[in-house]
């Protein structure tokens, strides 16, 4: 069994530190264009490549953990390539990812709003030490505007509600109990797939792994061992 994390929007690896330092032999890769090397601008296009990176390890049986676009990146995975996953773990994730209004109107603009992001960072991070907090902004502040717009275009038409009854493996949905993203819409992922449950924590929001990392941990424990 090899546990995979994959990132979210603007992220990196390093957002998973406190994960990987549970599980010694996972793994958590960190996207082209983030910041290193050429964004990659479509959902199809970063699961080819993560299937190439996966490959090119020659890791077997793989859990893939995702979180926000990283678990729709892991449920387009799943998807296509059924037979390397046994299993899912989908954090503060949804099968459908729409963009904020201001998006729509000039991508390039949102992205380029460097005051907002930061506000939203900020946010999103508010109950993290300090510490932490300033080094994981300044790492995602550094993946640059070009990383972000790809991601973002990326997750733009993403919607894979219709076909969640094909996902056959074992799913776990960990979910931050404060997050922004209505509770119906994992509730509805959940429902659309035929092993799925869903966990709350509380004091936590859009970044759960980060807010309460060792009740996370010990739930994708517990999940790792029923497999």
């Amino acid at each position: 069994m090899k546990l995979v994390f994959i990132h979210g929007s603007g992220g990196f690896g390093g957002v998973w530190h406190k994960q990987l330092a549970h599980f010694k032999d996972a793994d958590a890769i960190t996207r082209p264009g983030h910041p290193e090397d050429k964004p990659l601008g479509s959902m199809e296009v970063v699961v080819d490549w993560l299937h190439n990176y996966i490959s090119s390890r020659s890791y077997r049986e793989i859990v893939l953990c995702g979180h926000s676009m990283g678990g729709g990146i892991a449920l387009a995975y799943t998807l296509k390539y059924p037979d390397d996953v046994i299993g899912l773990v989908l954090a503060d994730s949804t099968s459908r990812m729409g963009m904020p209004p201001a998006f729509y109107n000039d991508p390039e603009a949102f992205v380029n709003d460097i005051d907002g992001y930061l506000k939203r960072l900020k946010e999103q991070f508010k109950r993290l030490p300090v510490h932490e907090r300033d080094s994981l902004i300044m790492r995602m502040l550094g993946v640059g505007t070009s990383g972000r717009l790809a991601d973002m275009t990326a997750m733009r038409d993403f919607d894979v509600s219709g076909r969640l009854k094909e996902i056959k493996v074992p799913v776990q949905v960990i979910i931050g109990a404060e997050d922004a993203i209505p509770r119906a819409s994992f509730e509805r992922l959940v429902a659309g797939i035929p092993d799925a449950r869903l966990e709350v924590i509380e004091n936590a929001g859009h970044y759960v792994m980060l807010d309460q990392p060792d009740k996370f941990n010990r739930m994708l424990g517990e999940f790792l061992g029923s497999l």
